[in-house]
């Protein structure tokens, strides 16, 4: 093989700055765009919030999946909220 880099790695999960996650790219972004020490503070912590939660084998949409099952509940109704005849109050 010649070097790190190989056709099967392409599938691979991309990062940022070798360590950091793809999706803190956008802070970065903002942090470019708007440089104030706020913002810089905001993009390196929501760098190192997402570099936590790659160690743990989280992403920004496994966390959000999860914190929505853990107050959503585990049951899911049949029909949504916006079928339910609240005139008559049967589900004809």
């Amino acid at each position: 093989m010649r070097g790190s880099f190989y056709w099967r790695k392409t599938a691979a999960r991309p990062t940022f700055l070798w360590m950091f996650d793809y999706t803190s790219v956008v802070f970065f972004l903002i942090l470019v765009v708007h440089m104030r020490t706020w913002t810089f503070f905001l993009a390196i912590s929501f760098m190192f919030f997402l570099t936590v939660l790659s160690k743990f084998g989280f992403t920004l949409g496994l966390l959000i999946r999860r914190l929505i099952y853990l107050f959503g509940g585990r049951t899911r109704p049949a029909r949504g909220w916006w079928h339910w005849d609240r005139i008559r109050g049967d589900d004809n």
